[in-house]
């Protein structure tokens, strides 16, 4: 199986109040919130499962903090930089034990499917005119495709996420 995510900022504290009420049900701090995130995740994800992470991983400043979150989630890790992703980016190395890949873009053939994946949402996207799909992150259920195309925000906060 396949699954795509975004914006799950672990250890974010404010998260938790900026984004109401989808946020509020998952705790009352960052260890509950991250508990709930890491419980979901393994309740759907199976260890042999891919999943695409499109970015805004987490809010902690040092890879020990993020590593040992990251040892727990089930599944075959693909990780899309977002725009609060420091701590991989500048630790690529430390990451490269839990992710199989980490790009800034990807576009994925998957079913009979193209897929662009992208931290951003994109007004225009590769193979869009031929039925491509473009997944992002970054809005947290925000963004309103004004043309109705292919186009899905996969984030932890998006309403139509499960």
């Amino acid at each position: 199986m396949i699954y795509f995510t975004s914006d799950n900022h672990f250890g974010h504290a404010n998260i938790l109040h900026k984004f109401q009420p989808n946020r509020k049900e998952l705790g009352n701090n960052i260890d509950e919130m991250n508990e709930s995130l890491i419980r979901r995740w393994n309740a759907v994800v199976k260890p042999e499962d891919e999943v695409y992470n499109l970015g805004d991983l987490a809010f902690y400043k040092h890879p020990e903090n993020v590593l040992p979150i990251l040892r727990r989630l089930n599944g075959q890790k693909y990780f899309i930089f977002g725009n609060h992703d420091q701590v991989v980016q500048k630790n690529r190395e430390a990451f490269k034990e839990v992710f199989v890949w980490m790009r800034d873009y990807y576009e994925l053939r998957h079913d009979g499917e193209f897929i662009v994946l992208s931290h951003f949402p994109f007004a225009v996207w590769n193979k869009m005119h031929h039925n491509a799909w473009m997944l992002h992150g970054h809005c947290h259920g925000h963004y309103t495709d004004p043309n109705k195309n292919r186009i899905v925000d996969v984030g932890t906060d998006s309403p139509h996420v499960t």
